[in-house]
């Protein structure tokens, strides 16, 4: 029996989106494995009709023996996500990568993560997202904020905010620190980025790995400029709703509102001037002037629930 130093779980969370799910688990069936270290992929089901268990079973029967399902029926992508996390922790797992369904990755993609950590020394590792469009999209709608994850900072530390789009980070911290997905963010979005500024502020540091590339299958129903708006929008919420977290609302308010409000008023006049310029300008000040608003609205009452809608198949 081989000894191993590191036991790595490889979590997948997924709803109703067979094609992208096969497709996900064809390039995690090539992945390399770091020297001395233990591979796990697990499949978590959040869908009640468990409709993605046949398939597992299909991947399991061609080889890919260490492939693990696991069926969380309770709606929403944190009790997915925390599934994932509380197996990993019950199989004494060293770390945990999170890819999204719609991803698939390179055959070098964990080991160039396990690098990077290994190299600098930290405990959270992330790499670029590509964006692979599948219906026909403007220039100007590829670079909205929603589809632009490069990084142009130090390698570490790194000052991006990790998601579990791309992700690996060791377990101690999070068991250390009792860290979870926030089941209040189910439905809304935002978990992961409230779970990794917690770790963040306990004093745990990023590496970027360029490396560390995945790509991301964008449908049709998300390369609009309606879905971008309302993504933008709803990144402004959650911004709002982790800040008042963090402070009593007075101070959540200074922090939050001016600043959004300042920020409206300059993307109303860049919308305007750019309607006789680019429309590259128009999409960015769009998106930008989105996030403002969402900012605000929060404090109005206003929420979000995009993960009740499916996005591919």
């Amino acid at each position: 029996m081989p000894k191993y130093f590191k036991h790595t779980v490889v979590a997948v969370a997924t709803y109703g989106r067979p094609v992208y799910l096969a497709r996900c688990l064809r390039s995690l069936s090539d992945l390399e494995t770091p020297l001395k270290c233990k591979t796990t992929l697990v499949v978590v089901d959040n869908n009640p009709g468990q409709d993605a268990k046949e398939l597992v079973r299909s991947f399991r029967r061609d080889g890919t023996s260490h492939l693990v399902y696991l069926h969380q029926p309770q709606r929403g992508i944190v009790p997915a996500r925390n599934c994932a996390l509380n197996y990993a922790i019950a199989q004494s797992a060293t770390h945990l990568a999170f890819i999204d369904d719609d991803e698939v990755v390179r055959p070098n993609w964990l080991v160039a993560l396990h690098e990077a950590l290994d190299r600098y020394g930290c405990s959270i590792g992330i790499g670029p997202v590509s964006r692979v469009f599948e219906a026909e999209t403007s220039t100007e709608l590829k670079s909205a904020i929603p589809f632009v994850h490069e990084y142009q900072g130090l390698p570490f530390p790194c000052r991006k905010l990790p998601a579990t789009n791309n992700v690996l980070m060791r377990l101690d911290p999070v068991v250390r620190n009792n860290v979870r997905f926030d089941i209040r963010y189910s439905l809304s979005g935002g978990s992961d980025s409230k779970f990794f500024e917690e770790l963040l502020v306990k004093g745990e540091k990023v590496a970027w790995s360029e490396d560390a590339r995945v790509f991301e299958y964008v449908p049709a129903t998300r390369s609009n400029l309606r879905w971008v708006v309302k993504r933008c929008f709803r990144y402004g919420l959650n911004l709002s709703r982790c800040t008042l977290d963090r402070h009593v609302l007075p101070s959540a308010l200074l922090r939050t509102v001016p600043h959004a409000a300042g920020n409206s008023t300059l993307c109303i006049i860049t919308i305007l001037i750019s309607a006789f310029r680019t429309r590259r300008f128009t999409v960015d000040a769009i998106c930008r002037l989105s996030i403002s608003l969402g900012a605000i609205a929060f404090y109005l009452g206003f929420g979000s629930e995009e993960y009740r809608q499916v996005h591919g198949q």
